[in-house]
């Protein structure tokens, strides 16, 4: 921890604070409006569509999930907290839309960053019941809370007046814009892609009067694509009995100017209505390994679906470089979905 605390007096008395970036997710996918505001949990709307039920017409869904690492032997907790809440409707088989809301809480050591949205998206055709082309663009406002405790930090100068407060705290607005679509396909087989721009609002803040120390929040462009590959036995499909087995390979992008471009390649095989497991591997020579259970309750197949879903995640660095510092990544993610007809 002291290691992290020198590095940090060590930036800020050169007049610059690193730039702020999203957190990294170990299972992404379940916090997709975060990074885009008009993507979607698409995996619903794909397991209700191969189990040929089509008659759902309105999705609510709360999210909750925290990710903790730690850093190397100095063990530097790195905290991340989400909670999230939408709704879903197809008012028609030509128009969808989503409203929502999140709350997330990043913490670094000293430094944190809190921050809560709104979110709206409009959608051209009913991503569950459409053949071919659906798609949309979305938006989110709200506000995020900045701030670097000082209290603890020890200075490599003696006197330096920065630590002479015992936080600095930078609050600015926050907006996020991106377009999310896809196919879907005779054979139940789904593609979707999306474009998104978080942290539309570039901002450079100095954090003390007298010194040149700053905040800067940068842009971010994502990049995404998956698809759905439906994996059931031709009886499934002709009997229609309900049974949900498919493979998901999707692809995140991510570029913030001045930093490599990341790219993060994942695979998920739901093995059956109930379990999946999962791996990925991303640029950054990070793994990924993932598994969860899903719980249906209150199954009425003609007017309305609640399930609960349980996740866990394990990042870990494959460069015994980055293992020393970066540590290994624990994350948990609970969900309760309620579909209507």
């Amino acid at each position: 921890m002291h290691k992290f605390y020198t590095l940090l007096i060590a930036i800020m008395t050169t007049g610059q604070l690193l730039a702020q970036q999203l957190p990294a997710f170990v299972q992404y996918r379940h916090y997709g409006g975060i990074i885009n505001p008009a993507a979607f949990e698409t995996e619903v709307f794909f397991g209700r569509r191969i189990a040929n039920d089509l008659s759902v017409n309105q999705f609510f869904a709360v999210n909750g999930g925290f990710r903790q690492q730690w850093i190397g032997d100095d063990n530097l907790t790195v905290g991340t907290s989400v909670t999230s809440a939408q709704g879903f409707f197809t008012p028609s088989e030509t128009i969808s839309f989503l409203g929502g809301a999140y709350f997330i809480s990043d913490d670094i050591g000293p430094t944190a960053m809190d921050g809560v949205s709104l979110r709206g998206a409009l959608y051209i055709n009913n991503p569950q019941r459409s053949q071919g082309f659906w798609g949309g663009l979305g938006f989110s406002y709200g506000y995020t809370f900045n701030s670097v405790d000082l209290s603890g930090l020890r200075a490599q100068v003696d006197g330096d007046p920065l630590l002479g407060a015992n936080k600095l705290t930078a609050n600015i607005p926050d907006f996020s814009v991106g377009g999310f679509g896809g196919l879907n396909f005779d054979n139940d087989n789904m593609l979707y892609f999306g474009l998104s721009m978080p942290q539309v609002l570039e901002y450079e803040l100095n954090l003390a009067a007298d010194r040149n120390y700053n905040f800067r929040r940068a842009r971010h462009f994502y990049a995404l694509t998956g698809m759905f590959v439906d994996l059931r036995p031709s009886n499934d499909y002709s009997d229609g009995d309900g049974t949900v087995r498919f493979l998901e390979i999707s692809l995140w992008t991510k570029y913030v100017k001045g930093i490599v471009p990341q790219f993060d390649i994942n695979l998920k095989y739901q093995l059956s209505n109930t379990i999946w497991i999962g791996a990925g591997a991303s640029n950054s020579q990070i793994f990924h390994l993932e598994t969860g259970l899903l719980f249906d309750i209150d199954d009425d197949k003609d007017r309305s679906k609640n399930t609960i879903r349980f996740g866990y995640g394990f990042d870990f660095p494959f460069n015994n470089n980055y293992t020393n510092f970066l540590g290994t990544t624990h994350e948990i993610n609970l969900a309760f979905y309620i579909s209507r007809g």
